[in-house]
């Protein structure tokens, strides 16, 4: 039985493995298609800047505290944080820098919303004001002690935004001490997650295996799955370049349903 396991296992990794390999031939061969005209994207377009208010600010900072983003995740933030706008909703970003940051994401939010600043280097204290819904705590986000010891502190957390140290050990405590607190129906980003070997892209894999659990029972109405934990709390996972971001559920979901509508049905299925 132990060695039946045993091979089954390595059965797993093994098609795991060719899967990856033939993602990443389809990825090469994909460059090549493009160059033989096989398919034809359409070349971007450029939109006007008011479109997305984040990128305009953004791109007016051109004195004052500094500001350093990758220009694709503006699209990113108006996709996923557009729901916030103006209102009072609180934001806890990871790596404070030189500030220019904490008065964007007020700027957007609105007098009401609560911005918190998380960063290791005390000099970001003078980041800090209170009068304006502007909070500094400085810590190592690598400490989980240090999560612990702030969270109970801050209360409802609606976004989060790891811009810290871009260690995959960084980003992955920060993500287990925090998205736990995040408030339901929240938006977790993850920022600078680079090269093809980083390790959060594997972390989240094993998530993804989970997220993606079947177990199910079928009858003529249909299939429904029991939600596992991760498929109870967790929305969706969103991948772009450089940039994961995870949306927590506003309820807990108990099953994921398939359902047979209709009365007419082909014999071969």
């Amino acid at each position: 039985m132990t060695s039946s396991k045993s091979f089954k296992a390595v059965r797993t990794h093994i098609r795991l493995f060719l899967n990856y390999l033939r993602g990443y031939i389809f990825y090469n061969r994909s460059s090549s298609y493009l160059n033989r005209g096989i398919y034809h994207m359409p070349q971007e377009q450029s939109k006007p800047e008011s479109e997305n208010k984040l990128l305009t600010y953004f791109k007016n900072n051109i004195s004052g505290p500094g500001i350093w983003k990758w220009e694709h995740y503006f699209d990113i933030y108006n996709s996923h944080l557009h729901k916030y706008y103006k209102s009072n909703c609180t934001i806890l970003e990871i790596g404070i820098y030189s500030g220019g940051s904490l008065g964007m994401w007020k700027d957007y939010f609105g007098g009401d919303c609560r911005i918190i600043g998380i960063d290791i280097e005390e000099d970001c204290k003078k980041y800090a004001n209170e009068s304006r819904n502007i909070f500094v705590y400085i810590g190592d986000q690598e400490d989980p002690s240090f999560w612990n010891r702030i969270i109970p502190e801050l209360g409802q957390i609606d976004i989060i935004i790891d811009d810290g140290g871009h260690t995959a050990s960084q980003q992955i405590v920060s993500f287990e001490s925090l998205f736990p607190a995040l408030h339901p129906d929240g938006v977790y980003i993850i920022e600078d997650i680079h090269g093809k070997t980083n390790q959060v892209v594997n972390y989240f894999s094993g998530i993804h295996s989970d997220f993606n659990n079947f177990n199910a029972t079928t009858s003529i109405k249909g299939t429904k799955v029991l939600c596992n934990h991760i498929q109870k709390v967790i929305k969706s996972i969103h991948h772009y370049p450089y940039c994961s971001v995870i949306e927590k559920r506003k309820v807990e979901l108990n099953r994921l349903s398939s359902t047979r509508m209709g009365t007419s049905w082909e014999p071969f299925l």
